[in-house]
């Protein structure tokens, strides 16, 4: 399996953050090897880390919403995770200065561009993936479920359903273009 991958530098965007409608600034920022990503709300002082991980999910109805052990969540982060998911990259610690992420373009193309911005470093520990053992939904923690839905529901263009496309090597031309629909 390959080593780990990081931000090779911070990067920073601003915008809107819908739905709330208030403007949000994010930093993505390098994570040493193992940290995973991990969320931190600058706007909550003393707040716990909040970790990207399945069970952290507190809802789905409007966007993902994540919520750490104290309480403190943030909103709307599927097409950053989108994106990261792209790159590659394990570590990356996300600052954000309130409760939902910017939209920026409203897609994860514009968070992968942002990355592409950061640069890619890789660094040493072995990546990590979730297996899926069993088919279907009800497998699943009601807290994911959703996002399994959206996920196993996306077809790409000149498939058919239930046979998707072989995905292209990501952060690659076509990747992005890709991503973006």
């Amino acid at each position: 399996m390959a080593g780990r991958r990081t931000l090779a530098r911070e990067v920073m965007a601003e915008g809107v953050a819908l739905p709330a409608g208030v403007t949000a600034c994010m930093k993505l920022c390098p994570a040493a090897a193992g940290t995973g990503i991990v969320f931190r709300r600058s706007d909550v002082l003393g707040s716990a880390a909040i970790p990207a991980l399945w069970s952290h999910v507190a809802e789905t109805r409007l966007g993902a919403v994540l919520k750490g052990a104290d309480g403190t969540s943030v909103a709307v982060v599927e097409h950053l995770l989108a994106a990261l998911s792209c790159a590659e990259i394990d570590d990356c610690e996300i600052e954000i200065d309130g409760p939902e992420l910017p939209a920026l373009d409203g897609d994860a193309l514009a968070f992968l561009t942002l990355i592409d911005k950061g640069g890619v470093r890789e660094q040493m520990g072995t990546r990590t993936a979730l297996a899926v053992k069993r088919a279907g939904h009800r497998h699943l923690p009601e807290s994911v479920r959703g996002l399994a839905r959206l996920a196993t529901s996306v077809r790409l263009p000149g498939t058919s359903p239930g046979h998707p496309a072989p995905m292209p090597r990501p952060c690659g031309g076509e990747a992005h273009a890709r991503l973006a629909v």
